[in-house]
């Protein structure tokens, strides 16, 4: 799902990197959620009959209380709207039950359609925002 997926991250953006290299990142920030399972979530849903994995999303535990909403990914060919919505449900109750009161979406602000689904389909509210720069020396 990660490399078919929008690659809108500043590594993707950024002309002087490997095109691939985005999604090598991507795809072990996943594994470290996975591995990392104390202190971070990695939530699927899949289709029942088939055993298919059709979206994900991983996220950390900022304190008992307060979580961070890192990646996600939905299988190309499902409604995407629908299916990002149902995970997104799913994973705000799966935070809920667990204590969280606070939920932070991490994103780029170029993930415009993420932000927006986030808003008029969850009530999230855009509190603040942060400009990160980082200099890559190869």
């Amino acid at each position: 799902m990660l490399q078919n997926a929008k690659q809108d991250d500043r590594y993707s953006r950024d002309p002087l990197l490997d095109p691939a290299f985005s999604a090598k990142r991507n795809t072990a920030n996943i594994r470290k959620s996975f591995s990392n399972f104390r202190d971070e979530f990695l939530l699927g849903i899949f289709n029942s009959q088939s055993g298919e994995l059709i979206a994900f999303r991983s996220g950390a535990f900022l304190s008992n209380s307060e979580a961070h909403l890192y990646q996600y990914g939905v299988v190309p060919g499902k409604d995407f709207n629908n299916t990002a919505d149902m995970l997104e449900t799913f994973t705000i109750q799966f935070l809920k039950e667990r204590g969280v009161q606070l939920i932070h979406a991490v994103s780029t602000g170029f993930n415009i359609a993420e932000l927006n689904r986030l808003i008029k389909n969850h009530n999230f509210h855009i509190t603040s925002s942060t400009v990160l720069l980082r200099k890559i020396i190869l």
